[in-house]
């Protein structure tokens, strides 16, 4: 198993230029000095204690979404051996999945991906195998995705569950509080006939905008006819 690794990166003053094969520029600094100008080293590791099989120099803006796959391509030629290669979120594009399309990967999906977050949200909990790690279980999905077929895992953390599930509730206790001072201001309103107040409820007029954000509840509208306030 090989790592796919943007480790390292060294920060410069230059004074003068010179023709070179790499541009020693701005780019995201590791070290949070975005001030200095900076080139990358890329390596490839050795799942089985770090050792560095495969190096290429780039230059100091580069982004890892852009050359992780090339690199994978590259060392593969250079490299004839059975292997699995590992990276983190930022191998997962369409464009190296492409490049990587007869190699054996493994990273995680981003979740700005649609497919991903749809199945997040919709996968049953009828679906989801006990993971011999305890907390944990996972769903298995057949995922085409950049004309490539993929075996993706969607995992579940118990403990991360119960932790959303807190964050949730306290949302929509603070969001029902902020909702019934709304509402109270709204029953005290008078409308001219049932349709208006109605037309208000069914959040069509934009006239009361406290009733469009009413998210985890649907307002029923009780109308009260007050034939004394009725005009003749």
């Amino acid at each position: 198993m090989f790592y796919v690794k943007n480790c390292l990166s060294f920060n410069f003053i230059i004074r003068g230029s010179a023709l070179q094969a790499i541009n020693i520029t701005y780019g995201y600094s590791r070290d949070h000095r975005p001030d200095l100008k900076q080139f990358l080293i890329q390596l490839i590791c050795s799942g089985d204690g770090d050792i560095p099989i495969f190096f290429k120099s780039a230059s100091g803006n580069q982004t890892d979404s852009s050359s992780f796959g090339q690199i994978a391509v590259d060392s593969k030629k250079q490299i004839e051996v059975d292997s699995l290669i590992l990276a983190d979120a930022a191998l997962y594009t369409e464009d190296n999945i492409k490049l990587m399309s007869k190699m054996t990967w493994l990273c995680r999906v981003p979740g700005t991906v649609k497919s991903a977050q749809f199945l997040v949200a919709n996968t049953a909990e009828s679906e989801f195998v006990k993971s011999e790690l305890s907390g944990y279980s996972f769903g298995v999905k057949n995922i085409t995705y950049g004309g490539i077929e993929q075996r993706w895992l969607v995992v579940q953390s118990q403990a991360r569950k119960k932790s959303d599930l807190e964050k949730l509730a306290k949302k929509i206790t603070k969001a029902e509080e902020k909702n019934k001072i709304d509402l109270k201001k709204l029953s005290q309103e008078r409308f001219a006939c049932e349709a208006d107040a109605i037309k208000v409820t069914a959040q069509e007029s934009g006239v009361n905008r406290s009733v469009t954000r009413l998210k985890w509840r649907k307002l029923v509208p009780e109308l009260v006819v007050r034939p004394d306030l009725l005009s003749g």
